[in-house]
């Protein structure tokens, strides 16, 4: 087979940036100028391997790569210099980041009244109806049966299972007749925290990378636009560890607060979630008390104001299944699902109640997946588990990112550590739960996409002929064109999930409009 452009220009791109590299950073000039090209070397065979985004025939992704590099090698502006970073530093910036994480999401929904394509989905949007009339519970249906649905309850009361902090926010959304609008708010919300967040950490160059890999990796793509619980959860995971930042910064008692009542929601939201997300942040809530005279009084304020949030539980279980100690989601386990827990346990007793063909085939698909994950098969699930992480989050320009990522576990600044433990933990909690799907590490890509964009902040910065003593991330223009390269990269992913999603609704889209035009509003 004759090779074509596409083919060479990566291994010509590679010659070219590592000549350019040479004669930029002058083999021989001092002792340590080896480092220079040795990293060179690494950068360019990244490069090499990248598949990239094609405009015609040519692999524009390494292109873009090795200009960023070869600026990187010849110029060395001070961060403060460096154009556009004024803007970037300013306080509107994360609002338009936020703002373009919306129409993002807009745009691979295509509509605020989207139909629920997953069970969970559908289960939030029936709750966050009841919710948006005011009631935690309706009257069962005449005739039972005939209404199963997945994770929902249809006796002695209808509901749905999960807990309330995600369909309460929807709520708003269903009540005005478009259910998908706060789920492109929270969308919004999460964008603007991850450049945020990364620019305080960091500078605000490695801000603009990490929302770039962040809001177009696989798995935000593939989960944002839609009705799960990860969408709230994920928000009040940055959130929190703002406010964290802000307390410990100013140790004002109503920081501590707002990061106990985001903490708070998210366990009626998806427990276990944050459950695993408290530890690191109570860890360093403590140690601060400790260190901090007076302290104490703010982590009791922000104590009281999780748990007045947490007694919304009880009202729940009350006002749904009649007792505050049962939990819906408790009954429901018991009645369909008695095996749905984490752990290695068998399956043991079958459900008491039956579901139609159609979803007793779903049920016994979960049943089969949760008898062959056993504890002896932990280690390879973790591998896969990972593998599949890894993909998603750089789903391109290709996994040569991961080279960067590890790079930057070498730069990062301490207090990124924490972050990075939050998504250590919520990687190894899910691995006890037999169901393995990359939406329950959404929270965690914000942390990898961080990381990576230290990584190559930090080789671009190494590339330099004179490094200067200024921010350790500081790299300016060069990151653009990264950025520019993975936005084109991964133009084709954004249109691929677009197109995925509306092919997965079309039928429901289907049936509602036909169900529309039915006059006569008492027929079946």
């Amino acid at each position: 087979m004759n090779p074509t452009v596409r083919d060479v220009l990566p291994l010509g791109l590679t010659i070219a940036f590592l000549l350019l590299l040479f004669r930029g950073t002058g083999w021989g000039r001092s002792p340590r100028t080896w480092v220079r090209p040795v990293l060179g070397i690494a950068f360019a065979a990244a490069l090499a391997s990248l598949p990239g985004a094609t405009l015609g025939r040519i692999a524009w992704t390494p292109l873009v790569f090795a200009a960023a590099a070869c600026l990187a090698a010849f110029e060395s502006p001070r961060l403060d210099q460096a154009p556009g970073t004024r803007w970037l530093a300013g306080r509107f910036a994360p609002v338009l980041f936020g703002l373009a994480t919306a129409a993002l999401v807009f745009y691979e929904w295509g509509s605020l009244r989207s139909v629920a394509i997953v069970h969970d989905e559908a289960a939030y949007v029936l709750q966050s109806g009841l919710f948006a009339r005011l009631r935690w519970a309706a009257e069962p249906p005449p005739i039972p049966a005939v209404f199963e649905q997945m994770h929902v309850l249809v006796t002695p009361v209808f509901a749905a299972k999960y807990p309330p902090g995600h369909a309460l926010v929807l709520a708003a959304g269903t009540a005005l007749g478009l259910p998908g609008l706060v789920p492109v708010l929270l969308a919004g919300g999460t964008g603007a925290l991850v450049f945020a967040l990364a620019r305080r950490v960091a500078d605000p160059w490695i801000g603009l990378l990490t929302w770039v890999l962040w809001s177009t990796s696989g798995t935000v793509l593939r989960f944002l636009p839609s009705y799960f619980s990860e969408a709230t959860t994920g928000i009040l995971w940055l959130g929190a560890w703002w406010m964290l930042l802000e307390w410990k910064r100013g140790h004002r008692t109503r920081w501590l607060c707002g990061a106990a009542a985001a903490i708070g929601w998210g366990a009626i939201t998806r427990p276990f979630t944050m459950f695993l997300f408290a530890i690191p942040a109570g860890l360093v809530v403590l140690l601060e008390v400790a260190r901090r005279r007076g302290a104490w009084k703010d982590l009791a304020a922000g104590l009281a104001v999780g748990a007045s949030i947490l007694a919304i539980l009880p009202l729940w279980s009350a006002g749904t299944t009649g007792d505050w100690r049962k939990t819906p989601l408790r009954l429901y386990t018991s009645l369909y699902m008695p095996w749905d827990v984490p752990g290695f346990r068998p399956v043991g007793s079958p459900a008491l109640r039956a579901l139609p063909p159609d979803l007793n085939r779903v049920r016994a698909e979960m049943i089969a997946d949760h008898e062959r994950y056993v504890s002896a098969s932990l280690p390879s699930i973790a591998w896969k588990t990972a593998v599949l992480i890894v993909r998603e989050a750089w789903v391109s320009p290709g996994l040569s990112l991961l080279l960067f990522f590890l790079v930057g576990l070498t730069v990062i600044p301490a207090v990124a550590w924490t972050g990075l433990a939050g998504a250590f933990l919520l990687f190894a909690g899910y691995l006890f739960y037999w169901w393995q799907w990359t939406l329950y590490f959404l929270e965690l890509q914000p942390v990898l996409a961080f990381v990576t964009a230290a990584g190559i902040a930090a080789v671009l910065r190494a590339l330099r002929p004179e490094p200067r003593a200024e921010r350790p991330f500081a790299a300016g223009w060069p990151l653009l064109l990264v950025a520019i390269g993975v936005l084109l990269a991964r133009k084709e992913p954004i249109a691929s999930w677009r197109a995925v999603r509306l092919e997965q609704s079309s039928s429901q889209r289907q049936f509602l409009a036909a169900v529309e035009s039915i006059r006569d509003r008492r027929a079946v």
